[in-house]
């Protein structure tokens, strides 16, 4: 791929599908981030796709949406803040550890006890 612009991105999809033998005539919909490039009303990826086939309707995708409100959620309470950092050590501390059920269900109980108050 040559770069980020919708153009560019434009150019790779339709490249992509033309070596795979699909018709972009054949397209009913598109999902995509919510980013302007490809988003974009008038000049974004969705837009020049649908120049070439007025039934690919854009879709933004919910994935990446939901992701956009529920930073925007945590991001204004502490408490998720904590909540979600714990978690997402917990991910990625314990599978570093040979270590049983036990360890984790201790964290798990101390957690409990902090969002409880």
């Amino acid at each position: 791929m040559e770069g980020h612009t919708a153009q560019q991105l434009a150019q790779s999809l339709l490249d992509f599908l033309s070596e795979s033998g699909i018709d972009i005539k054949d397209c009913r919909g598109q999902s995509y981030d919510n980013a302007s490039n490809m988003s974009g009303k008038y000049t974004g990826l969705q837009a020049r796709i649908k120049e070439i086939n007025k039934y690919a309707e854009y879709i933004p995708c919910l994935a990446h949406s939901l992701n956009l409100v529920a930073k925007c959620a945590t991001d204004c309470c502490t408490e998720a803040l904590l909540f979600f950092d714990f978690i997402e050590n917990l991910y990625t501390f314990f599978p570093l550890l040979p270590i049983d059920g036990v360890v984790l269900r201790v964290h798990l109980e101390i957690l409990l006890l902090i969002f409880r108050y």
